[in-house]
């Protein structure tokens, strides 16, 4: 009996520690997002689903953004400035001082909620992570176990009389060297 009890803890000691730790994709990527969110607005519910690309250098501190209606939108987070074109239009914002581009990391303070597979003939392994109580609301990110490429991101919130629930897929994510003429901010923009 002792020796089943010694056992059955050095199993679950193997069991414990094989909780991964938090990681980091590389530091420059592009992938197709679709994102869906649906709210819930002084008892309206409405849906919007957005389908873009992203470029992302963490680096460099820039994203830049392509929507599928033709805008685009470059955030530089060096200037904490915000373009966004659209035609012959563009518009110049500020980002706020508090908002700033996160690593390409699950956070240290994530908690893990377990690893699951996705594909048919070919699997793989992914990891998700919830964080409570972020600016943008609760976070729950599932990456790939190997390396830590996005699969999905989800962001619950409940601010303002709104409610909501905002999921991005990514899907065809590279990690690739970007120009630094990718973040050019295009014309006619001050």
């Amino acid at each position: 009996m002792l020796r089943f009890v010694c056992i059955l803890g050095l199993f679950s000691a193997t069991f414990a520690a094989a909780v991964p730790k938090p990681c980091c994709a590389k530091h420059q990527l592009t992938a197709d997002l679709q994102q869906i969110t649906g709210s819930y607005t002084n008892g309206t519910p409405s849906t919007v689903e957005t389908l873009m690309k992203i470029q992302y250098d963490y680096d460099t501190l820039m994203i830049k953004l392509e929507l599928s209606d033709g805008t685009t939108i470059i955030q530089d987070f060096n200037q904490t400035k915000q373009y966004t074109t659209s035609g012959k239009s563009c518009r110049t914002d500020d980002i706020q001082s508090d908002i700033q581009l996160q690593p390409p990391c699950v956070p240290s303070n994530a908690v893990y909620r377990g690893r699951n597979t996705i594909g048919d003939d070919v699997t793989y392994d992914v990891d998700t992570w919830f964080v409570a109580g972020t600016p943008w609301g609760n976070i729950t990110v599932s990456v790939m176990a190997h390396d830590c490429t996005p699969v999905m991101q989800g962001t619950s919130s409940n601010a303002n009389n709104v409610v909501s629930q905002t999921t991005i897929f990514y899907h065809n994510v590279q990690f690739t060297t970007l120009a630094a003429t990718t973040f050019q901010v295009p014309q006619p923009c001050p």
